[in-house]
């Protein structure tokens, strides 16, 4: 069996993972979960500033790369598309 460890690095360790293992077959088992953290958790009213939660589609993309082309400063960009 596979062994699948996620977890992100910082400046700081978090100490939150899941570990995972892949059998033969491809299933996956989680293995450990830690639940511990050494910063505060995101309010509800604050998921949407996590860079996890950025979603740009390709059409916003290509929008952005079109009026960057045009001259338009990032700042601009970014009040144009809020």
């Amino acid at each position: 069996m596979k062994q699948v460890i996620t977890e992100r690095h910082y400046k700081d360790r978090l100490w939150a993972r899941v570990q995972f293992s892949v059998s033969k077959e491809g299933i996956w088992t989680v293995q450990k979960v830690v639940l511990d953290h050494n910063h505060y958790l995101a309010s509800p009213n604050k998921l949407h500033k996590l860079m996890s939660q950025w979603r740009v589609t390709e059409a916003d993309k290509m929008l952005i790369s079109q009026i960057r082309e045009a001259g338009m400063k990032p700042a601009q960009v970014y009040e144009f598309m809020k």
